[in-house]
């Protein structure tokens, strides 16, 4: 139940009128895929910086979803636990 509620709330924090507005299981369905995304993870160090950069996904409305997460979960300026690197998301 508690992951249902994280991708409900992850859907909702993205535009749905620009990305998936037809439905909430086409929401769901991206946000399962980005759990599953490839991705690189690259300490940068003399930075203070963790990035994680997110292969490109399928389609142009799945890349503009994606880029809009990774900047509202810029905005929150998270520390990777243990580190005091600031964790930065990208999408390619």
């Amino acid at each position: 139940m508690t992951c249902y509620r994280a991708e409900t709330e992850m859907i909702k924090a993205i535009d749905q009128t620009q990305c998936f507005a037809r439905t909430m299981d086409e929401g769901r369905s991206f946000i399962k895929n980005v759990f599953q995304q490839p991705a690189d993870i690259i300490p940068q160090h003399n930075d203070g910086r963790l990035e994680i950069c997110f292969h490109t996904m399928f389609t142009k409305r799945e890349n503009k979803a994606m880029n809009e997460l990774c900047n509202i979960v810029n905005k929150e300026n998270i520390s990777y636990p243990g580190t005091k690197l600031k964790l930065v998301i990208k999408a390619s």
